[in-house]
Order: C-alpha cells, then structure tokens, then sequence
C-alpha cells in the first residue's frame, strides 16, 4: 500500500465525472463457460459483482501520466521488478449494496484431461493495482479473506497485490453513500505469460 498517490484536486475531477456520469454494470470471469469452450467468458452476474463503470476516455491521459508514475516511483521499487504493461484503467463505482465476492484476478481452475483442476493463467495479468477516491460511505471495505487481512479504502490510497490465487480479495457490501476507485492490472517482465502457461498446462 502507498497512500496519497493522486492528488486531491484529481481526486476531486474523478468523483465529479463518475457521480455524473452514465454507468454500466460489470461482468465476471465465467470459469465453467470458459472450460466448456476453452475461450474466456464473461457474464453480469449482480450476485458475484454489483459495480458499475463508466467511459474513462475523457480522463485516460492523466491517468496514463498517474500510472506511468506510480509503477516508476513505486511498484518497481517495492517489487524490484519491471512492468511490461497494463490494461487500460477501469473508473468504479459501487452504490448501496455494491459489492464483489472474493475472487481471483488473474488464475482460473482449468480442467485437464484426467479430470483434475490446476490454477493457471485464465488473462495476461501479474498485479492488480486499485487507486482509491473517496471515503464518505459505509461498508465497502476491501478483504483478502485467506489472509485475514481488512482494507480500509482512503482517498489517494493505492493498493498492489499479485494477481494470483494466493491473493484472492473481494469487496464487502456498501450499506451508506457510494464507494469509488481507479483499478487497472499489470504485467510484469520476465513472467510467464498466458501462452507458457498453456503449454505446460498440455504437456
């Protein structure tokens, strides 16, 4: 975690935009879709995840300039590694009763032959990263129910985590006002990437 990555004038320019913005409901990883087809599906599905986004066009500059900045000034340095790359940044929000069950970002259970499941890569990720921007609501707190381990959101906090199943997170549900943040996920150099993965998973 490092705190206060944006500054609060951004701060303030986000939560406008998103609050009066157009907003649409999120999907999830299906993981039986994506076994049955072996292509990667998605589904809406408000009982695993009620959040909503909205356009980030406007903003994605600035957000490319923050970003840029904060994997520079401080997820290489804490990791001591390299990022490649990272998906273009989501704007979320989460309204009363907004939530996500815990889940894994990066890793899905893939079928093999024999009837076993093993974690393998199910998308190009190796570390998601959240940008909190506000903290005038209730509930909302972010969980990594394996670790014991309750977050808190702040405004300007950022949050890195792998993108594993070792690192499974979720959102508790939002019981007052709304809850936003800024999410993207990173690949990093010199990891295996999806296609390595599928390789040995065949092999």
């Amino acid at each position: 975690m490092a705190p206060e990555v944006l500054t609060q004038e951004g701060i303030d320019a986000l939560v406008s935009y998103i609050r009066s913005t157009r907003q649409n409901d999120l999907a999830v990883f299906d993981a039986d879709a994506t076994n049955r087809s072996t292509a990667v599906q998605w589904v809406v599905d408000k009982k695993v995840r009620n959040t909503q986004t909205v356009p980030v066009e406007p903003f994605l500059p600035h957000l490319h300039d923050l970003l840029q900045n904060v994997i520079r000034d401080v997820v290489n340095p804490f990791y001591g590694i390299e990022i490649s790359g990272y998906e273009t940044p989501q704007l979320l929000r989460y309204g009363i009763g907004g939530m996500y069950e815990p889940h894994v970002d990066g890793e899905s259970l893939w079928m093999k032959e024999d009837g076993t499941k093993v974690w393998r890569k199910s998308v190009e990720r190796d570390l998601s990263a959240v940008i909190y921007l506000n903290d005038d609501f209730e509930g909302g707190e972010f969980i990594f129910p394996d670790l014991n381990i309750r977050v808190s959101p702040k405004p300007g906090l950022l949050l890195c985590f792998p993108s594993s199943h070792l690192y499974r997170h979720g959102v508790l549900p939002v019981t007052r006002g709304e809850r936003l943040a800024i999410v993207t996920w990173m690949t990093v150099r010199g990891w295996k990437t999806m296609a390595e993965e599928a390789k040995e998973f065949e092999e």
